[in-house]
């Protein structure tokens, strides 16, 4: 192996990590739409995912639900979920 192959061997996986740690919110924003989307829900809408070592916050989540009696909406403001260590 020449040394430039296996820096290049090295640096990329490290490069390809980097990107996706630092576009967590939107890869964990994807997952929980396309969650959200296979369930009994009709309308998802949610903004303001903040993600960090010590919490998770969402500015806003609404939900829009068909009820056998008629529609529903839910929405909830500022949620706030706080890490800790086990």
């Amino acid at each position: 192996m020449t040394r430039r192959r296996l820096i290049a061997d090295c640096l990329l996986p490290f490069l390809l990590l980097t990107g996706i740690w630092f576009s967590r919110a939107f890869w964990i924003a994807l997952v929980l739409q396309l969650t959200l989307d296979n369930t009994a829900l009709t309308a998802v809408n949610f903004s303001g995912l903040h993600i960090s070592r010590q919490r998770i916050e969402l500015a806003e989540l609404a939900v829009d639900v068909d009820t056998p009696s008629g529609p529903l909406s839910v929405a909830f403001g500022r949620a706030q979920i706080r890490l800790e260590r086990i």
